[in-house]
């Protein structure tokens, strides 16, 4: 009878108005906490591309072109691409050239942030008059190396992180500058921005960044411009390359401080007179 009675007092001190709403608002505390104030917002994308092409070019010669190119893309759904290509060509005397561009991409599911990785340069063993090696290209359907086309869902920034490493060498005293022609990075979106555009050396590192409007479509590009062409000496030059992006939204807001503490100190006011209220009622 008495335990009876004891169970009958804890289900209605567990309905008293002050400690239903406690519990409702320490509820709706540990949600906002562990999910963010602020909704993770997603974009929507609407396709991407990456593309390589090599090629070497003996131009004083007849049938002196070597071309190789590859591409790959996706509509709709975010997936990872991945191309590769290498070109050789042999000049009449028996020189040669290489060239090799490649290059992978992966997207996260929600089309919010992803790594780009580019690789290209070339290997030369040749004094041809005329000669030449590139991998930028001479196709329009190969202008790019990587492009993204999306809708963000919300306005901001599109980052992007560039880290670029040039490394050459040559056995030729002559050759004073062996990374010369590797040419870097072009981004192009709403602005044009070269990443290491330098005649001597690539290597560079750096953020840039662009506004996005929710609702609006872009295109984010990155192009490689390597070309090397004249009198050419013996040569090996590469460039590596790591890019990662973001959009806005790419992750769930950390509540503000302030209100976080506000709505906690104002459950455990809460708790604290329900408990206060508890203990009057048993003692009754």
């Amino acid at each position: 009878m008495i335990l009876a009675l004891c169970q009958v007092h804890r289900e209605q001190s567990m309905q008293h108005p002050t400690l239903k709403m406690t519990r409702h608002l320490l509820a709706i505390l540990s949600g906002a906490t562990i999910l963010g104030l602020v909704p993770h917002a997603r974009a929507t994308p609407i396709s991407a591309f990456m593309g390589a092409q090599s090629t070497v070019n003996y131009y004083q010669e007849a049938g002196g072109l070597t071309i190789a190119q590859d591409n790959q893309a996706w509509t709709g759904t975010p997936g990872s691409l991945s191309v590769n290509t290498t070109a050789t060509g042999i000049s009449q005397n028996g020189s040669t050239a290489t060239t090799f561009n490649r290059g992978t991409g992966t997207w996260a599911a929600d089309g919010n942030s992803g790594m780009v990785t580019i690789d290209y340069g070339w290997s030369v063993n040749t004094h041809d008059v005329g000669a030449a090696v590139a991998t930028g290209s001479i196709d329009p359907l190969y202008e790019y190396n990587w492009s993204y086309t999306f809708t963000p869902d919300t306005s901001g920034l599109f980052v992007m992180n560039a880290s670029i490493v040039g490394t050459g060498s040559s056995s030729d005293p002559t050759v004073a500058y062996p990374m010369f022609g590797l040419q870097g990075f072009d981004i192009i979106g709403s602005a044009f921005i070269p990443l290491g555009l330098n005649s001597i050396d690539p290597t560079t590192s750096g953020t840039v960044s662009q506004w996005v409007d929710a609702g609006s479509t872009y295109t984010m590009v990155l192009r490689n411009g390597g070309n090397l062409s004249g009198g050419l000496s013996e040569r090996e030059a590469a460039v590596h390359a790591e890019f990662s992006w973001s959009l806005p939204g790419t992750s769930a807001a950390v509540p503000e401080t302030s209100g976080t503490l506000a709505l906690l100190g104002l459950g455990l006011g809460g708790l604290g007179f329900a408990s206060r209220q508890l203990r009057r009622t048993q003692a009754a």
